[in-house]
């Protein structure tokens, strides 16, 4: 893929250093072995699944660490999800949620129409300008991912570490299970 985007659009591994994997089931233990190797530092991630490899809840952002020890920085949106709406509800459900989790005065909301944070409308254009201007109201600022990812990972030194396979369990979805996979085959061969 590396090779390819730098054939077609003359892109480094640097210039491009986030995976955006929003809607992806199932995440190896390895992944951030090869996601380091082939340049990427940060993965912002819809479905990690509720619980961490040892049981306690997925936090909402957190060091993913391979086998290896290859170690990438994680913003899981599990809770809001990735088709925001700009408006006064995402302070309380974006940025309280995030602070009171992290410790961190930021946050990253992603909007838009369309699958996985499609684009802007003119209403969440809108209302993002308006509510800047207002007086007693946390600062907004359009942005992108990479800069939100790194001011996490200058300001997130004390994120949790998490090691191991995410996201083995979805309520409603187990196409990733190969016990289901394999009931699936008996079944169509009967």
């Amino acid at each position: 893929t590396r090779r390819y985007m730098g054939r077609l659009f003359g892109l480094a591994p640097e210039d491009v250093p986030v995976e955006w994997s929003p809607d992806t089931f199932g995440h190896a233990a390895t992944v951030p072995t090869y996601l380091v190797q082939g340049g990427i530092r940060f993965v912002y991630m819809h479905r990690p699944g509720a619980h961490g490899p040892h049981g306690a809840s997925t936090p909402r952002a957190f060091w993913w660490v391979g086998p290896d020890g290859s170690r990438v920085l994680v913003r899981n949106d599990m809770a809001l999800g990735y088709n925001g709406v700009i408006g006064p509800q995402m302070v309380p459900r974006s940025l309280v949620a995030f602070a009171r989790e992290s410790g961190l005065k930021f946050s990253l909301f992603v909007y838009g129409v369309g699958d996985h944070g499609g684009g802007p409308t003119r209403r969440d254009l809108a209302s993002l300008l308006d509510m800047a201007q207002w007086p007693i109201y946390p600062t907004l600022v359009f942005g992108t991912a990479r800069q939100f990812f790194e001011r996490l990972e200058a300001e997130g030194g004390r994120l949790p570490v998490l090691e191991g396979e995410l996201n083995f369990e979805f309520t409603g979805c187990y196409t990733t299970q190969a016990l289901i996979k394999t009931a699936n085959r008996f079944a169509e061969k009967r």
